[in-house]
């Protein structure tokens, strides 16, 4: 049985408070080392078709993240970076399992993406499993089968702690395109909104 059952999503936002470059950089060489392409997208929910495309053989998703980005589900709510957790197809049979960097991030105001209920206190969504785990040690590196990186440009504090895998990955264009709109009180870019147009999520190999 092929035990290669786990999506590893990261959201370069994990990174965000850091002053060191390099804990990022180590991170993304274990991740080269993988051999596999990497979807890349701006915001976080852009990754969501590149999960549900092979959630039948999912059993895991891990979540890199600062932010957990799942939410109970008692009320309605929309997709968005915060809650994409929620629109994963086939949850029942999957554990979604968060990296935070920081016990900071278990709080509502920070990394905490839920309202009234704790997804990772109380069975409140339909994944079989929703656990969180400080760090990024013991990763199960040999079950990961694809990987996918969000830039999440409205969250990088320190952009340069992130610089070698967003200068691997190509995305220096994107982030210089959203922060011009962005700071311009340009009309809203759908294509940034939508993950479409030049903004469209790709799969593409690092450039090492």
């Amino acid at each position: 049985m092929d035990e290669r059952d786990t999506y590893l999503s990261i959201d370069l936002d994990y990174w965000c408070h850091t002053e060191k470059d390099w804990t990022a950089r180590l991170f993304f060489k274990r991740v080269w080392a993988l051999g596999l392409k990497v979807t890349v997208a701006l915001h976080h929910h852009h990754l969501l078709q590149s999960i549900n495309r092979i959630a039948r053989q999912l059993r895991r998703v891990v979540n890199v993240d600062y932010h957990s980005d799942i939410t109970e589900e008692d009320f309605p709510f929309e997709l968005n970076e915060g809650t994409w957790a929620n629109f994963v197809r086939r949850p029942e049979q999957m554990t979604f399992e968060w990296r935070y960097p920081e016990e900071g991030c278990l709080d509502g105001s920070t990394g905490y993406c839920h309202s009234y209920i704790d997804p990772f206190e109380i069975q409140c969504t339909r994944w079989r499993r929703v656990v969180r785990k400080e760090g990024i040690a013991r990763i199960p590196w040999h079950r990961i089968c694809a990987v996918g990186v969000c830039l999440s440009p409205g969250w990088l504090d320190n952009l340069w702690t992130v610089n070698y895998p967003v200068e691997c990955l190509g995305l220096h264009e994107w982030y210089g395109r959203w922060s011009f709109c962005n700071g311009h009180r340009a009309p809203t870019d759908m294509d940034a909104e939508n993950g479409t147009g030049i903004f469209r999520p790709r799969l593409i190999s690092p450039r090492l």
